[in-house]
């Protein structure tokens, strides 16, 4: 069975494909659950890709299972269904990115950067200033902080970081209902154009609302028409609009 979904009012609406006529212009996600023969010859016809059989994902080394192919990304994954069940099962999925598509990520962080800098004996700042952790524990010490407000003032937000399959990335995104913001932390000013172009695309490809660096800097000021630079001194009681 092939599902066809597309983005329509910051949701994802499915529908089902029978024929190239009725496959929308720009699908977000395709869904092949048990495709037959036809069905990956209607996708590999519409996006010029190659879809792997079934065999094909079973027979994939362990050192292949993400690869690049002429701008398309393929990942297989062994998934495991039915295991509270006396007959659990394994089976292999293949995840394939093509351009640019929306891709909302659970990206791990420890939270205590306290315990962090402990665990990596980090005790002075000039240790943290010439650690190589110190860009993720600033952004990890912000995103905290943010979250932290945002959920007392709107708990029904939700947040993610975003990524395209060019390498497009924003740090952070705060989706509210339809309304998104997206924010990249740098460890040192924020006042970094390359940037705010990259956030930019983001905010464009999300469609989102505006886009925030928040660095060390202290003040505010507009870097593009939809990206402001941010002190992290301005962030103490701040939240987007």
């Amino acid at each position: 069975m092939l599902s066809v979904y597309v983005a329509d009012g910051g949701r994802l609406q499915k529908s089902l494909c029978a024929s190239p006529e009725s496959m929308p212009a720009d699908p977000a996600w395709l869904d092949m659950l048990a495709p037959t023969a036809e069905e990956d010859a209607l996708v590999e016809q519409k996006l010029g890709i190659s879809v792997p059989t079934r065999d094909e994902m079973q027979e994939i080394e362990p050192s292949s299972r993400l690869y690049t192919e002429n701008g398309t990304c393929y990942m297989t994954a062994t998934l495991l269904s039915h295991a509270e069940s006396e007959h659990p099962h394994s089976s292999a999925v293949t995840f394939i990115l093509v351009g640019k598509r929306l891709v909302k990520a659970p990206k791990l962080y420890l939270r205590d950067t306290g315990l962090v800098h402990h665990l990596l004996g980090i005790t002075t700042l000039d240790d943290l200033a010439s650690h190589p952790i110190r860009g993720q524990s600033w952004e990890t010490f912000v995103i905290e902080d943010l979250l932290r407000r945002e959920r007392l003032i709107h708990p029904y937000s939700s947040a993610h970081f975003w990524r395209t399959a060019t390498g497009e990335e924003a740090d952070l995104v705060i989706e509210r209902s339809a309304d998104r913001y997206a924010f990249e932390f740098k460890a040192g000013s924020g006042r970094d154009a390359t940037a705010a172009r990259r956030l930019e695309r983001c905010i464009t490809d999300l469609d989102a609302r505006a886009g925030w660096i928040v660095g060390q800097l202290r003040g505010t000021e507009p870097l593009l028409p939809s990206v402001s630079r941010r002190g992290y001194e301005q962030c103490i009681d701040w939240l987007p609009p």
